[in-house]
């Protein structure tokens, strides 16, 4: 962008803010092609998040155990050293 010591956030580049603007909000420069969202949620779509949550959750949960595990492996490996080299 041009840097003239212009005030404003794109400075007087107006022509990239505009494309800027109409790429998020407009789909692309082709304004509206895609057609209208629906206004209501599907049973599938409703059901596919609720599983995504889950599926997201137990994810998680595998994570912080494998996380926990490694803790505890180092700690007796910690201590081990520590035994030995009493």
């Amino acid at each position: 962008m041009n840097s003239n010591g212009g005030s404003s956030f794109f400075g007087s580049d107006w022509l990239g803010a505009f494309l800027i603007i109409a790429i998020l909000f407009g789909g692309g420069l082709g304004f509206g092609g895609r057609g209208p969202m629906p206004d209501v949620a599907t049973k599938e779509y409703v059901m596919d998040s609720v599983n995504n949550a889950s599926v997201q959750q137990q994810l998680s949960q595998i994570a912080l155990s494998s996380a926990n595990n490694n803790y505890e492996v180092a700690q007796r490996i910690n201590d081990q050293t520590n035994a030995l080299m009493q």
